[in-house]
């Protein structure tokens, strides 16, 4: 890598298909005027990428990129992207535009991810970056456990958001992670965590948390930006939604608007069980005109149901035809059961409620979905709870980090045996998942294991590993497991009985012989027996 883009599919008139598994794809370059994927180029390809680390890749524009690490195009194709992890790509452009900087998929792009995850990844340029993490324009699809975390936006006069999705998209997501992303801005901010524009997006178990926005101009949001336009609406709704601990910081004199949420323009939120909670703002300027959500224009819509409106000090909803009941709202708001006292918090950053709390049953049962945000059955107590969480069954206890995810080994089938060598062969299949490696380990007694060999998981869902050098008598085995945040589970220990092996070698020559043999051997052997043919 390091002097060109990695892989290039590009084709035209009718889609072609390809498959892309178990690689790690790294240190592509594409500098070009226009520079589209650093790793990956797909233009008119059904295309499954599978098990696949995509790292350290550039897209480099002298006007402007489209991702930094995979791009996607050439209409009304569908790609399938899974297991794979996004790290510290970059898409850089000199002139005007710098999108998606681990990936960008455009063109009416079918799209489909499941357990994928962007960490590191930037964009930067002069005029304006958007979508750090990812762009989606004008997609369909389902997107599921998705992780965005540490991605930036920089450099840019206009800069907005980890994950972006414009133009006429239509997605359903389930089970999404936007957590301490930066988006830095000389003149406009669009959010550092969520930015949607012109499209509709379904989300259940949002956790949108700790993303800052920096603006020397203004600062539209700190969580999540939502526009439509005259002509195309934009619709987001959330159901089981923690947005907390977002900053929005302004070194200028101009505006912040809605510190978690802002409505720009056409636009409709529908909340139901939301969390919004301890977002704040900091720097000179002017202050936000809400610190929960702003609805900036008529043609907007706010509906919240089953919510937490309990930011740092301020006002939680402002603006044009908002809506509120069953909700706990600081400063209190004209809407049936609606609450303003303290929710009552474990405390930052844990946002299960604590035993007393006022907001327990409290709720309205119409229009509830069946889980919560932890996937928690959502009616415990017969009325449900406020907030993104139901009862306090604490997994998420720290909205800012990812949760210690306990690998799931039922479908490991792990075997060991002697091969008549007397070396030992391990066998065992398991299902990719979160999974990143696993270290072999042996012992001589079953209680004091020693690594002997490491594979990772990323190359397939079978794997054989051979001990050339077992112990004589009585071995140990057992898999040591880790996923890709580097939490550990073993494996069963599986027992195997090694005879000792001869030190005894033998010559026989020459060989083919036509009257004679000359046998001789070395070290010793109770018996040994010699057929010559």
């Amino acid at each position: 890598g390091g002097v060109d883009r990695v892989i290039e599919m590009n084709t035209f008139g009718s889609a072609k298909a390809a498959t892309i598994r178990g690689l790690t794809l790294q240190n592509g370059l594409i500098a070009a005027g226009s520079a589209y994927g650093g790793a990956i180029y797909s233009r008119g390809y059904n295309l499954i990428l599978q098990e696949l680390v995509i790292q350290v890749n550039i897209g480099e524009g002298s006007t402007r990129c489209y991702g930094g690490g995979v791009h996607i195009s050439g209409g009304n194709v569908t790609v399938s992207i899974s297991d794979v992890e996004f790290l510290r790509n970059i898409a850089r452009g000199s002139g005007s535009y710098a999108y998606g900087g681990g990936l960008f998929s455009n063109d009416g792009t079918d799209l489909y991810l499941n357990n994928v995850y962007f960490s590191g990844n930037i964009c930067e340029n002069s005029a304006r970056t958007y979508g750090s993490a990812i762009q989606a324009e004008g997609n369909t699809g389902v997107w599921t456990g998705v992780i965005a975390e540490n991605n930036e936006c920089q450099l840019a006069t206009r800069a907005g958001a980890a994950v972006t999705i414009i133009s006429e998209s239509d997605l359903t997501i389930s089970g999404i992670t936007i957590i301490n992303n930066n988006t830095e801005a000389g003149t406009y901010s669009y959010g550092a965590g969520m930015r949607v524009e012109r499209s509709n997006v379904n989300i259940d178990a949002l956790n949108l948390s700790c993303n800052r926005a920096t603006s020397a101009g203004n600062a539209y949001a700190s969580g999540i930006y939502l526009d439509g336009s005259s002509s195309v609406p934009a619709t987001l709704s959330l159901d089981n939604a923690l947005v907390t601990g977002n900053e929005m910081i302004r070194n200028g004199n101009y505006a912040g608007y809605g510190v978690a949420t802002y409505l720009r323009d056409n636009a409709t939120l529908n909340l139901m069980n939301g969390t919004l909670a301890d977002n704040f703002f900091s720097g000179s300027g002017t202050d936000p005109v809400a610190l929960g959500i702003y609805s900036e224009e008529v043609t907007n819509a706010v509906n919240v149901q089953n919510s937490i409106l309990w930011n740092t000090a301020g006002t939680e909803l402002a603006g044009f035809n908002l809506a509120a009941d069953y909700s706990c709202i600081q400063g209190g708001f004209a809407g049936t059961g609606i609450l303003n006292v303290n929710p009552g918090f474990i405390g930052a950053p844990d946002y299960h409620l604590a035993a007393g709390s006022p907001c327990f049953d409290v709720g309205s049962n119409i229009g509830i979905g069946s889980l919560d945000i932890e996937g928690n059955v959502r009616l415990q107590g017969g009325v449900v709870d406020l907030g993104a969480f139901e009862g306090n069954n604490n997994l998420l206890t720290d909205a800012c980090s990812l949760p210690q995810i306990v690998l799931d080994l039922a479908d490991l089938v792990f075997a060991a045996r002697v091969r008549e060598t007397g070396t030992v062969d391990l066998d065992w299949q398991h299902e990719m998942g979160l999974t990143d490696r696993f270290v072999v380990e042996r012992s001589g007694d079953g209680q004091i294991f020693e690594s002997i060999g490491v594979e990772p998981a990323v190359t397939a869902e079978r794997w054989t590993f051979r001990d050339l050098r077992p112990r004589d008598q009585t071995n140990f085995y057992r898999l040591r497991c880790t996923d890709m945040e580097g939490y550990e589970q073993l494996s069963e220990v599986r027992k195997i009985e090694v005879a000792p092996q001869s030190n005894m070698k033998v010559f026989a020559g020459p060989n083919p012989a036509l009257e004679q043999m000359k046998v001789q051997w070395t070290g010793s052997a109770e018996s040994a027996q010699i057929q010559c043919y």
